[in-house]
């Protein structure tokens, strides 16, 4: 056959120089390059000059034999596997500091196709390059070394976490120092297991963080958001705290306040009910007066103390503790009657307040109990000023059904507290709602918020004993500040601290409740 002559290509580079000779490839294929010229051919082989030379192709990079890989870490320690090689027993282990494979770190030899490398002078994280070697093979073998990073221990997770508004638009967030960690990443996010849109990083040992202009409509944040702190160990392993409620209190009105007042709520437990050491309600009258007025409060929503007169009774449970206490039961000046026929009441100090107007909204039925919520518009006497104040007490349980009825309930709650608040009063909602702040996705603290009325135990600046829970059934309280019983505030309310009224021990106490309080700026 005859062979056809090789083809030529004529064309011109971007340097202007003209291509003709041929150039026979691999495979007899053709090209074309130019004849070098003078300066050209100096720079280059086909006539390029220097600046203009192609880039040397790379040759493939060749399969490792042994396909050495990391298959596992432990603390400054790191695991490799390779291919078994036929005809080899034994294989030689190195582990270098240097890509260079100059400064050896340390070596073993094995029979088995995997090895743990780590110990001696070798930390956490470093960065080492390993290289396997056959030992006895007739033709001696070595892998391709590879880079490899030894394990970091895990830290474990901060605890004693809380989050205090320095400012409306600053939050001071700490904790309690995390076993090897060496920094921290504090995260805000719009709710439990949703993705961060803020953090910030601070090394160890510092476990306080202030979150400066933080705007959380800006952020997507709701008004009560949620806060975690990472603890992270060289920036490889981490561990993440609880998510804890947090909140920015509303900016201060531009008028000055008219007063500064105690509010406080508490569940004194129900007339039918012994305490722990089999007291009953009229025995433990004294005792829960002694905490109401150790309370200093001017206005306190009351739970779980009666209206109704039954046999047997010496007087009608609430008047009885209001008598004991020294302050008055809240009731409509127009009839007389009390503002509320069922268990949540507001006593408030004689003298100081006046009863405007008052009643009670029936919320609904929960296993046979009537839920209310008492409502009462106060004149402050010394200044005029006015405000809504409310006690209630949630419906109880901990099914995802029983909290829509919580939520439900407060929904109503909010009703009441607009039809009867027409002049925009500063507004104050006290209660035992029987729920967490974050107990489920939705909260009846989370509703509330959302509507305007944050919680005392959030937006207060200074907390005492916040770390406490509200109930303790006679037998202690947990320490990581969920509580259930609550002091709602509205924009017009200025929240300077918030206190859980604990005492110990928790056998002794006349109720299954501690007492919140409040202390307490209102404008007009």
């Amino acid at each position: 056959m005859r062979r056809s002559p090789s083809p030529r290509v004529s064309c011109r580079s971007t340097f202007g120089f003209a291509l003709g000779a041929a150039l026979v490839l691999p495979l007899g294929l053709t090209a074309t390059a130019s004849a070098a010229s003078a300066a050209g051919g100096a720079a280059g082989g086909l006539g390029y000059p220097a600046a203009a030379m192609p880039a040397a192709i790379a040759p493939a990079a060749k399969k490792d034999p042994m396909r050495l890989k990391v298959v596992g870490t432990k603390t400054a320690r790191v695991q490799v596997q390779w291919k078994n090689t036929k005809r080899t027993k034994k294989y030689l282990v190195e582990a270098f500091s240097d890509a260079r494979l100059k400064k050896k770190v340390a070596s073993k030899r094995t029979k088995k196709n995997t090895a743990w490398i780590g110990g001696g002078k070798i930390k956490e994280n470093q960065k080492l390059w390993i290289r396997i070697t056959t030992i006895d093979r007739p033709k001696q073998l070595k892998s391709a070394k590879l880079r490899v990073y030894t394990g970091v221990r895990n830290p474990s997770a901060p605890s004693s976490v809380s989050a205090r508004p320095m400012s409306p638009t600053t939050l001071r967030v700490s904790w309690s120092k995390a076993k090897y960690a060496t920094a921290y990443i504090v995260q805000l996010a719009p709710a439990v297991g949703a993705t961060p849109v803020w953090s910030a990083r601070v090394e160890s040992p510092t476990t306080t963080l202030d979150a400066n202009d933080l705007v959380p409509a800006q952020l997507g944040l709701p008004a009560q958001f949620v806060v975690t702190v990472k603890s992270d160990r060289m920036g490889k392993t981490y561990a993440t705290s609880s998510a804890i409620p947090a909140s920015l209190p509303f900016p201060a009105p531009p008028t000055p306040p008219t007063m500064t007042i105690g509010v406080g709520s508490f569940n004194v437990l129900g007339v039918t009910y012994d305490d722990a050491k089999g007291r009953s309600y009229w025995d433990r009258v004294p005792l829960l007066a002694g905490q109401i007025q150790a309370m200093g409060a001017d206005l306190i929503g009351i739970q779980e103390s009666s209206w109704s007169l039954r046999a047997g009774y010496p007087a009608r449970p609430i008047l009885a503790l209001g008598a004991a206490v020294g302050m008055s039961v809240a009731a409509d000046p127009a009839t007389g009657a009390e503002c509320s026929t069922m268990s949540d009441h507001v006593l408030y100090t004689p003298g100081l307040y006046a009863v405007e107007t008052c009643g009670e909204e029936y919320l609904g039925i929960d296993a046979g109990f009537r839920r209310y919520v008492t409502w009462v518009q106060f004149r402050h006497l010394p200044t005029g000023q006015g405000l809504l104040f409310g006690s209630t007490h949630l419906s109880v349980g901990s099914s995802t059904a029983v909290n829509n009825l919580r939520l439900t309930e407060t929904n109503l709650i909010l009703e009441s507290l607009n039809v009867h608040n027409p002049q925009g009063l500063p507004v104050i909602l006290t209660g035992d709602f029987n729920s967490t702040a974050l107990q489920f996705a939705n909260t009846p603290a989370m509703v509330l918020a959302a509507h305007g009325l944050l919680s005392a135990d959030l937006t207060a600046p200074d907390a005492v004993n916040a770390q406490y829970g509200t109930v303790h059934n006679f037998t202690g309280t947990n320490t990581r500040g969920a509580r259930i019983d609550y002091i709602f505030a509205s924009p017009k309310v200025q929240v300077h601290q918030f206190s859980v009224q604990y005492s110990a021990p928790a056998s002794d106490q006349p109720s299954d409740h501690y007492p919140v309080r409040a202390t307490v700026s209102i404008y007009p």
